[in-house]
């Protein structure tokens, strides 16, 4: 049975609608270049190769540009139940992302009434004020938080910044509880982030940050790094349960073909 392959880069500004299993029909929204990821997180579970060493992006499309590709796509197939904002990286890099921000919201209103704003990201731009704001206006916005203690986060996000931990903490409170949630992406072999004293200490920080939900996943494709991978569908299961019984609703992803990664 063939290991599952990394997924290709995204080749528009939108794309989809794709079958999400968190998500829905999800219509992706990709505001980095289409060439290469931009990223300020090199994750070891990243389907797409590492990130060039500049953090200032080149070759990235006007907003209206987007905001043009995302009419067309919702005008061709209106039936979304997110319009999300991923891509090739982290969406928030991109200097108008408060305006693409509120021209997808006008956008969503005319043509789709019914989804949700969306916004997967890693937090480490919730230091400025205008992403922040425009966060607060999203639906659904989704922090990455893969670890609890800083060892681990570094071993496995591989951030630019030493004290990657503490300033993405920091945005999330600035954020305040219940205004955001929560994903995290669980990884054993390679680099592991589900050993019983990690899980404890992702654990502590979730409880103390009290988001709104929390999802956690594990792989279910392919990655760049060789020797990732998925955790058990019963450890994850385990500590959604855990989760909840701190007060925080939780929800678990499993892989659906674990055998796969053998």
């Amino acid at each position: 049975m063939p290991r599952p392959q990394p997924i290709p880069l995204q080749s528009d500004w939108a794309y989809g609608p794709v079958p999400s299993r968190r998500l829905g029909r999800s219509l992706g929204v990709n505001l980095l270049p289409l060439d290469r990821k931009v990223c300020t997180f090199d994750c070891v579970y990243c389907q797409y190769d590492a990130t060039p060493a500049a953090d200032a992006p080149r070759g990235l499309p006007a907003a209206d540009e987007v905001l043009a590709a995302v009419e067309e796509a919702l005008r061709r197939d209106p039936g979304c139940d997110a319009i999300t904002l991923a891509g090739n990286g982290e969406p928030t890099l991109h200097p108008a992302f408060g305006e693409v921000v509120a021209g997808l919201a006008r956008l969503r209103d005319a043509h789709a009434p019914g989804a949700a704003l969306v916004l997967l990201s890693n937090g480490a731009r919730l230091d400025a004020p205008g992403v922040r704001a425009a966060v607060a206006t999203l639906d659904r916005p989704f922090f990455k938080l893969d670890a609890g203690d800083a060892v681990t986060l570094r071993a496995v996000d591989r951030p630019r910044r030493r004290a990657a931990l503490p300033r993405l903490l920091a945005g999330l409170r600035r954020l305040g509880p219940g205004r955001f949630w929560l994903q995290a992406m669980f990884v054993r072999g390679a680099v592991d982030n589900a050993t019983p004293a990690a899980l404890a200490a992702w654990l502590e920080v979730v409880t103390s940050l009290a988001p709104a939900g929390v999802h956690l996943t594990t792989l279910d494709r392919g990655t760049t790094l060789p020797g990732v991978l998925p955790v058990p569908a019963a450890r994850l299961e385990a500590l959604a349960e855990a989760t909840r019984g701190r007060g925080v609703p939780a929800e678990a992803f499993p892989c659906p073909d674990e055998a796969r990664f053998a």
